[in-house]
């Protein structure tokens, strides 16, 4: 009885295996069909649709640049600061983060990063009467 079970079991592979043969050739033949019906026509749209493509994944992407230019600009500022103030910027950067929980290691948002600057100028620079 056993061998049965295994003969039926190699049967069973076998056939998957067949099958799944049969769906990679009918495959090959829908695009090998679908490649012989292109015409010049839709071979230019098609083209168009690729570059466009490109286009939207190309890392010049205009948010891209603009990150560059920002970059350029947080960078050269750093290098014409003083010393002391270069040590004074890495400790801010390592400040400004958050020190647990799912963003830990983050730079800390702009909108808190408002909230403090705002505690410091109505708390530190307030008018004295």
């Amino acid at each position: 009885m056993p061998k049965v079970s295994k003969q039926k079991s190699h049967l069973k592979s076998h056939l998957k295996k067949i099958n799944i043969k049969g769906q990679r050739k009918s495959k090959y033949a829908k695009t090998s069909k679908t490649i012989t019906q292109i015409d010049s026509e839709n071979l230019s749209a098609i083209v168009r649709s690729i570059e466009d493509f490109k286009e939207t994944q190309n890392p010049t992407t205009s948010n891209h640049i603009r990150l560059l230019k920002h970059q350029e600009i947080v960078f050269n500022e750093i290098r014409e600061m003083s010393d002391d103030s270069k040590y004074n910027v890495f400790n801010l950067f390592n400040t400004m983060r958050y020190p647990k929980g799912k963003n830990e290691g983050k730079v800390i948002s702009v909108h808190l990063q408002k909230k403090a600057m705002n505690f410091i100028i109505n708390g530190i620079y307030k008018k004295r009467s």
